[in-house]
């Protein structure tokens, strides 16, 4: 994949690089986030593992500083696996240590804590400590909004313990959890950045849904989703809706789901909207197969 060809394309979207969504309660949350790192040992910073690098708020970076932290590439089922695989080389070769997961990866708990641990052992030793920890491990969780940071959560605790959904936001507060293995979590609330720069790393959060879909429009999100797919040659959504061609931009795209599915005006004019949500949502769940929207060739 070209990465100047993507930015070439994404001109056209220009509300994608002039987007801000930093409400008040995000701005307080960095700042409560700066002010109690110093009591944790490992902050675990949660990216989407379709677009780690958009995912990824540098505010939130900046503030955590050279604070021990672990990087979890969460959605990996919806990602592609090879693309994947590279990540977790790219990151631990640029100082990152790193591990991918899923809600349904049973071995996801043992992984994690166990990296935890040796990540702040390690940092133990970088620093000299020479007294035991008389506490239990303390680690943070910071991402942009519905990245998956509470479902990752959840998957560690094993029931249903924060509030997830569907629309960035949800958690307002910080809220602790504590596991049995001696380690105590906070997770905080999702932090986006003051100020979206870039039109490329808009459309990627717009369509992982971490920025809320009237920011960009539904339609502007769909043809930029059809642009990709047919740059990595992917036929999975075609075989999905069963198209019978490949469309050529968004517009012929959302014809063919929208008749295909028989979102119909009165009149037989397809509803465009509700066609480009039926999409967002197919591909958010993966229904459309596995893809990255990033990939670390690009960083070059």
């Amino acid at each position: 994949m070209d990465s100047s060809a993507d930015k070439r394309e994404t001109a056209h979207f220009p509300n994608a690089a002039k987007m801000s969504w930093y409400p008040g309660h995000m701005r307080k949350a960095l700042r409560e986030i700066e002010k109690k790192l110093p009591l944790f040992d490992v902050v675990i910073e949660v990216v989407d593992a379709r677009v780690p690098q958009s995912s990824r708020n540098r505010n939130i970076t900046n503030v955590i500083g050279q604070k021990a932290r672990l990087l979890v590439l969460v959605k990996s089922d919806l990602a592609d696996a090879s693309v994947t695989s590279a990540w977790r080389r790219y990151f631990p070769d640029h100082g990152f240590p790193c591990l991918a997961t899923h809600h349904r990866d049973r071995t996801a708990t043992g992984k994690l804590i166990a990296q935890i641990r040796d990540i702040e052992a390690a940092d133990r030793s970088r620093r000299g400590a020479r007294h035991p920890r008389l506490r239990p491990l303390r680690a943070m969780v910071v991402g942009v909004p519905n990245v998956g940071k509470s479902s990752l959560i959840n998957q560690l605790v094993r029931r249903r313990r924060t509030k997830t959904g569907p629309r960035p936001g949800v958690t307002r507060h910080q809220s602790w959890i504590v596991l049995d293995e001696g380690l105590e979590l906070l997770d905080t609330p999702g932090v986006m950045y003051p100020r979206v720069t870039d039109a490329q790393t808009g459309l990627n959060l717009g369509l992982i849904a971490a920025l809320k879909d009237e920011l960009i429009g539904e339609e502007a999100l769909a043809d930029y989703l059809c642009y990709r797919l047919n740059v990595q040659n992917l036929d999975a959504f075609r075989n999905f809706y069963k198209l019978d061609g490949r469309p050529a931009n968004g517009d012929e795209l959302l014809t063919g789901v929208g008749r295909r599915r028989r979102l119909l005006r009165p009149g037989g004019e397809v509803d465009r909207r509700t066609a480009a949500k039926v999409l967002l949502q197919d591909f958010r769940e993966g229904r459309l197969g596995r893809f990255s929207l990033e990939r670390p060739e690009d960083e070059a």
